[in-house]
């Protein structure tokens, strides 16, 4: 399960192999970064992926999920499956792999961002039913922030952004709004939000 004020984006083999490790993020071409890959519920991985996926945790990636036991293809077969085991034997029994780590499959994400020193992205009050969208540009951070209830919503949001200063912009009518009343404290900001139903926002830093 996805932590409360986090967020994901789905992968495939295809764009992981064009990923590069940037400060123990793993690094998109279009910038976007990610400090966990978790891994799906599955024993099988191709041999061409999880030499990729080796090459990104010794260089400090840190993974979550099942270790795979053979590829799902049969070119090369048995040697496919020999190799799959191979570097996931070596992976898996490590708690340490080079710089990055591979945690064990079942294990909270909770607990690996806690170890990570990841705090939540964009943090709400446990009442209220919101959901977020973060993307980063050069000089700006922007949060994507909606109503998930058919009732008014006044309430403080913590982002996870330090040293700039937050606007609003709505989507539908273009209003652009400063928001002077903003707090900021060890590396993150507070922001008071008031939605209406259903109503989303863009929180532009």
């Amino acid at each position: 399960a996805l932590p409360r004020g986090y967020n994901f984006d789905y992968i495939n083999a295809e764009v992981l192999k064009q990923c590069t490790l940037k400060d123990g993020c793993l690094s998109l071409p279009s910038g976007m970064q990610y400090r966990v890959l978790v891994l799906p519920q599955q024993k099988t991985m191709r041999p061409e992926v999880l030499e990729v996926i080796e090459r990104l945790v010794k260089q400090g990636l840190n993974i979550v999920g099942p270790q795979p036991t053979a590829s799902p293809s049969m070119q090369n077969y048995p040697k496919c499956d020999q190799q799959v085991r191979r570097l996931a034997e070596r992976m898996w029994k490590a708690d340490k792999y080079g710089k990055g780590r591979v945690w064990a499959d079942g294990t909270e994400l909770q607990t690996v961002l806690d170890a990570l020193g990841v705090k939540p992205d964009c943090f709400a009050p446990h009442n209220i039913p919101y959901a977020f969208i973060h993307r980063q540009q050069t000089e700006s951070d922007i949060y994507f922030v909606s109503n998930q209830s058919e009732k008014t919503l006044t309430f403080d949001a913590t982002f996870r952004i330090d040293g700039k200063a937050p606007d609003t912009w709505d989507p539908v009518t273009g209003e652009k709004r400063q928001l002077p009343q903003y707090r900021q404290q060890d590396g993150l900001t507070t922001v008071p939000m008031h939605l209406e139903p259903n109503q989303s926002l863009f929180v532009v830093f």
